[in-house]
């Protein structure tokens, strides 16, 4: 897998996911304002960018380098979702519990798939 594949594939799975949340929004099946669904989406792009930017040097230099940004990854998207999310308890001033659980579960669904795609990554290149 090349630079431009992994690229192609995680915007395209974020464009996916972010369609998905849109139409639960538009369908009332999410509970969100226009103002809370725009801060989720931007949430949301934003760590998939920061991603793409830790990950992408490491993809095609050796384990090593690899393992040490995929931890720097984790860590700092975890980091960065728990910032956004506590931001999001005290901009909020209603405590919507459903942007909070939406927004975790985007994470979730993002580690998976990108553990997924760098873990068979990882796979053919040993």
């Amino acid at each position: 897998m090349t630079k431009l594949h992994f690229t192609i594939k995680y915007l395209v799975f974020t464009g996916i996911i972010l369609f998905a949340v849109f139409a639960a929004n538009y369908f009332e099946w999410l509970t969100l304002g226009n103002r809370q669904f725009l801060f989720l989406g931007t949430g949301f792009l934003s760590v998939s960018i920061f991603s793409l930017v830790i990950i992408l040097p490491a993809i095609g230099k050796k384990s090593d380098a690899f393992v040490f940004h995929f931890l720097l990854l984790t860590v700092g998207q975890l980091l960065f979702m728990l910032s956004y999310i506590l931001f999001e308890i005290y901009t909020f001033e209603n405590q919507n519990i459903v942007l909070v659980i939406s927004q975790l579960t985007l994470f979730m669904l993002l580690l998976i798939f990108q553990t997924s795609v760098l873990f068979r990554f990882s796979r053919n290149q040993a």
